[in-house]
């Protein structure tokens, strides 16, 4: 099992790559600022360092995996937030797919008690309880419906992302290295911060 599921972090992570990457090349205003941010590290990223980047400990991706009231609500059907519209170029089919296959994996941990993959997917305890009791079709319910929900994990830290693009650009496998700590550590303390 555990072989599968870092096969599907690592394909949720190249796909979420793709669709950033298309933004990049095609969106005047990006949908996510940080892709406006490093939008040319980003087109510049070849085939192989776009696998280097995906190829990461932890999910690129976060779905308010830390927000036990919105999940609440979401669940129940009764979230009366505006719906945020998917404004990007890449086609929300395509993002569709790719926050089904977010959140089966989170899913999958929680429904395992996995700690392992809820820390590596960021999903605190409460999220995980909520999702636990979830169907799969009320995961692809949520997928379909708040596809714009899924964000960059760490959207705010700029430095993060260049370096990771540039580490994975240059073949730096130490550096590599060293960001997946820098991330297993962040994840740990958002966490503990959120009591999950």
């Amino acid at each position: 099992m555990g072989n599968w599921i870092e096969v599907e972090l690592y394909r949720a992570n190249e796909r979420y790559m793709e669709l950033l990457m298309d933004m990049a090349r095609h969106d005047a205003t990006p949908m996510f600022s940080l892709v406006g941010d490093i939008r040319e590290e980003l087109v510049g990223l070849d085939p192989a360092s776009k696998l280097r980047v995906a190829q990461r400990s932890y999910l690129l991706i976060d779905f308010r995996f830390k927000d036990e009231p919105w999940w609440q609500a979401a669940r129940s059907g009764t979230d009366e937030s505006p719906i945020e519209m998917w404004s990007s170029h890449f086609p929300r089919g395509a993002a569709v797919e790719v926050a089904r296959r977010v959140l089966t994996l989170a899913w999958t941990a929680a429904g395992l008690r996995s700690s392992r993959l809820g820390s590596q997917s960021g999903l605190t305890s409460g999220v995980a309880e909520i999702v636990r009791a979830m169907t799969l079709e009320e995961m692809e319910r949520i997928a379909e419906r708040y596809v714009a929900c899924m964000r960059p994990r760490w959207e705010e830290r700029i430095a993060i992302w260049r370096r990771l693009l540039e580490a994975a650009r240059k073949e730096d496998s130490q550096t590599l290295q060293s960001i997946d700590l820098h991330g297993a550590q962040l994840l740990a303390i958002e966490l503990m911060s959120k009591g999950g």
